[in-house]
């Protein structure tokens, strides 16, 4: 009895980390903490937007369609902040795919997922798909002065 047991207990630890393997997905932040800063406004005028593209993302999923979501912490922000995945490159061998990016996104006030890139196919840790995050702020006369700070979280999942 006690063998029979024992062998059941090794399949079941086999066919966890097997499942462990086929499914498994990371993102990864690289590049530095962004920074923007909007200059002083020409009189009657807004201010230009202010662009970032110092940090990237390096992600895989190895099994199925998965997705990227984005999402801000800061829950009252006084200015816009959008980002956009640019310059997608796939990693991996044939059938892998970088995924396709959904457009500028415009993080808000309302604390939710939003779709980021989509379609995401193969990938290794070896051979990860990279991306530019491309962050823009933008602000107008009327919103006055200040600053905002927040924590920009990116999770990927099965699509």
């Amino acid at each position: 009895m006690k063998r029979k047991f024992i062998i059941l207990i090794l399949l079941f630890s086999f066919v966890a980390i097997f499942a462990n393997k086929a499914h498994s997905q990371s993102v990864e932040i690289t590049g530095v903490d962004v920074s923007l800063t909007i200059s002083t406004a020409t009189a009657g005028q807004d201010p230009d937007p202010v662009t970032d593209v110092a940090t990237g993302l390096r992600y895989y999923a190895a099994a199925g369609p998965h997705k990227i979501t984005v999402k801000t912490s800061l829950s009252s922000q006084n200015f816009t902040l959008t980002v956009k995945a640019i310059n997608i490159v796939t990693g991996g061998d044939g059938g892998a795919s970088g995924g396709n990016d959904q457009g500028v996104v415009t993080l808000s006030t309302t604390p939710r997922d939003f779709d980021f890139i989509r379609d995401i196919k193969k990938g290794t840790s070896g051979v990860p798909h990279t991306c530019t995050l491309k962050y823009t702020a933008s602000a107008t006369v009327s919103q006055g002065t200040g600053s905002d700070v927040h924590t920009i979280t990116y999770t990927i999942v099965k699509q």
